[in-house]
């Protein structure tokens, strides 16, 4: 308001608001460029986190599988009551397929 007045009083007053707008633009961009420069580490770190996050959590699911699989094999080896394939040609181990053992570990 004071720029104004003190505009008006000069006769400048259309320089005066130009170059206000000017200084406030400036101003604007600086805190605009701080923020973008904090932010964009950030957004890398975070998006980083939830690559890793995913990657954990399928690299857990194939480990876990891969556990499944080595225990129903190791069953399988030192199970001395395997039964011989039925008529569908599946193995059982104490009257469950592999299939079925697999669901239930």
């Amino acid at each position: 308001m004071q720029l104004a007045r003190v505009g008006e009083e000069t006769g400048r007053l259309d320089e005066l608001l130009v170059e206000a707008a000017d200084s406030l633009d400036r101003e604007a961009q600086g805190t605009l460029d701080r923020l973008l420069s904090v932010m964009v580490p950030s957004i890398t770190i975070a998006m980083g986190a939830i690559v890793a996050g995913l990657i954990a959590s399928v690299l857990v699911g194939i480990l876990s599988l891969n556990d499944l699989a080595f225990d129903i094999v190791s069953l399988v080896i030192q199970e001395p009551s395997l039964e011989c394939p039925d008529s569908s040609g599946s193995l059982r181990v104490r009257g469950f397929t592999l299939l079925e053992l697999m669901v239930v570990c």
